[in-house]
């Protein structure tokens, strides 16, 4: 014999579960299982500041594109979550993962790879800068030797 009891306890107890995990979208504000988005890292934002994994996913391509890729650069290469502006708040880089679909995965990884790769650059560019400073030094001192030499001193 089912000990229907047991099971309608169970049910309720999903229920109540599934419910605990529903979160609203703050940008298409569709009701979503929270397992199916993201909540930024401000614990204290009531509600939570959730995003469906769809509209995650445009958020972080047009974060890691155009304009705002100044803004993604100053993040520390993070997803900001822009609801809790002006305070700094991220979404989880794990979330990333497991929630962004393939295109906006690869944009997120091709502005991380484009900034770093600016930024290697950049340090090759100033350390090139002061070797050539460097060397115009020694080859003045060095022509200033010979005008010396030259002059008979």
């Amino acid at each position: 014999a089912v000990d229907h009891r047991e099971r309608d306890e169970q049910v309720a107890v999903d229920h109540r579960e599934r419910e605990e995990r529903r979160r609203t979208c703050m940008v298409c504000m569709d009701d979503f299982d929270g397992e199916m988005g993201v909540v930024c890292g401000d614990g204290a934002a009531r509600p939570p500041h959730a995003m469906c994994d769809g509209c995650f996913s445009r958020e972080v391509v047009t974060q890691t594109g155009g304009e705002e890729i100044g803004f993604f650069k100053r993040s520390g290469l993070r997803i900001r979550c822009r609801a809790c502006a002006p305070r700094e708040s991220f979404f989880a880089v794990g979330d990333l993962t497991k929630h962004l679909d393939e295109e906006a995965f690869c944009a997120f990884v091709k502005a991380r790879e484009d900034v770093k790769v600016g930024e290697a650059m950049q340090e090759q560019h100033e350390r090139h800068r002061a070797q050539v400073v460097e060397l115009e030094k020694q080859l003045a001192a060095v022509q200033a030797g010979l005008a010396g030499v030259a002059l008979g001193h």
